[in-house]
């Protein structure tokens, strides 16, 4: 049981990152929407990954908070904006704003 838990962890977050970079493509348009929605797709492969280890009846699982979504969404571009040349202190900082902006625009407040 401890495994499926783990799983179910784990599918609930790459179900969280694809809809929020789906959520954030929508308000996007040419390489930028290109760029957010292959990610989406990304996270939806990893989702079927976890989803295909567990029983059907375990694959209902919980949301991950919007802050974890948040932290997982910005060490994830944080690794894009590294692999783009930019310092890993900046390519954080740069990711996490990134994300708090996006969200904050899709769901209409402000995240902090």
């Amino acid at each position: 049981m401890q495994r499926a838990s783990r799983y179910q962890r784990r599918l609930a977050k790459e179900q969280g990152a694809a809809s929020v970079y789906q959520a954030l493509a929508q308000r996007r348009e040419g390489e930028e929407r290109e760029i957010l929605l292959a990610l989406a797709r990304a996270e939806e492969r990893h989702a079927a990954h976890w989803a295909a280890k567990l029983h059907p009846s375990e694959r209902r699982p919980h949301p991950p908070t919007l802050r974890a979504l948040v932290q997982q969404e910005a060490a994830e571009l944080g690794l894009v904006f590294r692999a783009r040349g930019l310092p890993a202190d900046q390519a954080e900082r740069h990711a996490a704003a990134l994300v708090t902006y996006g969200l904050g625009r899709v769901f209409g407040t402000t995240i902090g």
